[in-house]
């Protein structure tokens, strides 16, 4: 016997202090969710395991999730999350271990004890992380162009220096030209796009 849901559920925290979220629930105990939180489908096996489907996108959307744990002390209460490894698992639980298998490639925690136990939280690669990684790349790319720009400017006017004036030889390339046109551009829009994304990502 099981209880299954499919098709992109999302889940609401209750407001009470004492019994907070939707509850998942088998014969060795019971997890609370304390955040509004989607998944693909959400499985609870008779063999007191609770299965996540969180692969694809869902995870990285979300962010984090967050239960309560509480256990009945008769056996061993079995978490899954399947997807990828979450970038961080913070547990409040004495009683609890947790590791990431490559191969059936989900998340398990487990817990054996008795009592409300908590809080567990699970965090992938959410927005925060795709706002970092936006804005070291941003960072990169504009020093290094920033960084060659000068230095490509000076050799040509080195170059052009033994034919008229540096700026008017410039001019008359029209290659090396365009080509300072194009440098000064992208350093442009690198720089737009980061102030633009920036609020959007954060």
């Amino acid at each position: 016997m099981s209880t299954v849901a499919y098709g992109a559920v999302t889940v609401a925290p209750r407001s009470s202090p004492t019994n907070p979220g939707v509850q998942f629930k088998n014969q060795y105990g019971y997890v609370n969710a304390t955040l509004t939180e989607k998944f693909n489908s959400f499985t609870v096996y008779a063999n007191g395991t609770i299965y996540f489907d969180v692969t694809g996108t869902i995870a990285p959307q979300q962010g984090t999730y967050g239960f309560q744990m509480f256990g009945y002390g008769n056996g061993t209460l079995q978490l899954r999350f399947k997807g990828p490894q979450p970038i961080i698992v913070t547990q409040n639980v004495t009683a609890s271990t947790t590791s990431y298998s490559n191969s059936f490639q989900w998340q398990q925690v487990s817990y054996t004890g008795l009592g409300k136990e908590g809080p567990l939280v699970l965090v992938y690669s959410g927005p925060t992380t795709a706002r970092t990684s936006f804005t070291l790349a941003a960072i990169i790319l504009f020093m290094f162009l920033s960084l060659m720009f000068p230095i490509t400017f000076m050799k040509w006017l080195v170059d052009a220096s033994g034919s008229g004036t540096p700026f008017t030889a410039l001019l008359q390339d029209k290659k090396r030209f365009m080509i300072l046109l194009i440098a000064v551009s992208i350093i442009g829009i690198v720089g737009v796009i980061t102030v633009l994304l920036e609020p959007l990502l954060g």
